[in-house]
């Protein structure tokens, strides 16, 4: 099981313990409860909308107006997210995840939507959001491989092709709903590199050259 926290509790800094607590005690990420309504809400027919199952933002048609809200409402989580993770893993200022995960920047991030037996793929991302379209109020929030990356190592990373069900907070048993998950990726100009490292301690020579985008990263990007 994760750590759970209230939506809320992330907002005023009230959960920063917990935070802090899943990354020192290597948690694959946290359960968020009581989400706000407003935005989710769209989850429910958002199937309908999305007929190859998948959407990645920069591809985000305008006469969408029920993914936008979705893909905003799931944004807007990440960022009270990585604004308690940048206070938890000591990084250098509050808002040093948000910027590197602008929404209105080109990027990676992605929407897509599973069965609810079918198994949920686990994406190279910065946090991955998986909410049950049975249970709009809560969201399972996994830490990804970039987000490793930019904590220095600080944080567990998902491992396999799938993710594992036991973190999921209905588990196993869930069959009225589908999964909807968001996967968070950097801004495509962000350095995929140790990031945080690079303004706490100077890279070295060899670290420097082996930069990379996260452009690079995707030939079709």
């Amino acid at each position: 099981m994760l750590p759970t926290i209230e939506y809320e509790t992330l907002r005023d800094f009230s959960g920063l313990d917990t935070i802090r607590q899943s990354c020192v005690s290597r948690s694959n990420g946290i359960q968020v409860d009581n989400l706000p309504i407003p935005g989710f809400e769209a989850l429910g027919s958002l199937e309908s909308q999305l007929p190859e199952g998948s959407l990645v933002k920069n591809d985000l048609p305008k006469s969408s107006p029920g993914v936008t809200a979705v893909m905003e409402a799931c944004h807007k989580l990440s960022h009270e997210v990585f604004k308690n993770l940048s206070h938890a893993l000591e990084l250098p200022w509050e808002k040093y995840l948000g910027e590197m995960h602008e929404f209105t920047a080109p990027s990676m991030d992605s929407l897509k939507t599973f069965k609810s037996r079918e198994p949920i793929r686990n994406e190279w991302s910065t946090l991955t959001i998986i909410v049950n379209t049975a249970s709009l109020q809560s969201a399972t929030v996994l830490y990804g491989t970039a987000l490793s990356v930019f904590a220095e190592g600080a944080t567990a990373v998902v491992n396999g092709e799938t993710v594992d069900t036991n973190l999921l907070s209905q588990g196993q048993g869930v069959a009225d709903g589908s999964w909807l998950v968001y996967y968070v990726s950097p801004n495509n100009d962000v350095f995929y590199t140790r990031t945080a490292g690079a303004l706490m301690s100077p890279l070295s020579s060899d670290e420097y050259e082996r930069r990379i985008r996260v452009r690079d990263l995707y030939p079709l990007a």
